[in-house]
């Protein structure tokens, strides 16, 4: 792995845990929850330093797929016709082990730089 490699997935697996705690924190929102992916792109664009953000809408929806996969948020398509541009309305939310990850009650993993440690990991 090159040095830019290195740094662009400690940057992705920190802002999967930024994913993570902005849906938690929207639990008490009127939504119940559930966020816009344009929602989550444009807070992860505020998100620390230039080369620490994401780089396009596109990079926000693998990083929240990437949670998907690992179980810890759900996706929803809310488009009411096939027309309509899927990104804009996709949602997601915290799903019972996402929150569970958030508590520490789920061991740490590489995916998700939330501060813990993990055995063998890279960097």
């Amino acid at each position: 792995m090159t040095p830019e490699q290195h740094a662009n997935w400690k940057r992705d697996a920190r802002l999967r845990n930024e994913i993570l705690q902005m849906l938690d924190r929207s639990k008490q929102n009127h939504c119940g929850g559930w966020l816009t992916l344009p929602f989550i792109f444009d807070v992860l664009q505020g998100f620390g330093i230039s080369d620490q953000q994401v780089s396009d809408i596109d990079h926000a929806l693998g990083l929240c797929r990437d949670l998907v996969t690992l179980g810890y948020i759900q996706e929803e398509d809310n488009r009411e016709d096939r027309d309509q541009d899927f990104k804009q309305h996709l949602t997601f939310k915290l799903t019972r082990d996402g929150v569970r990850f958030i508590n520490r009650e789920l061991p740490a993993t590489r995916m998700i730089d939330d501060g813990r440690i993990v055995k063998g990991a890279m960097g």
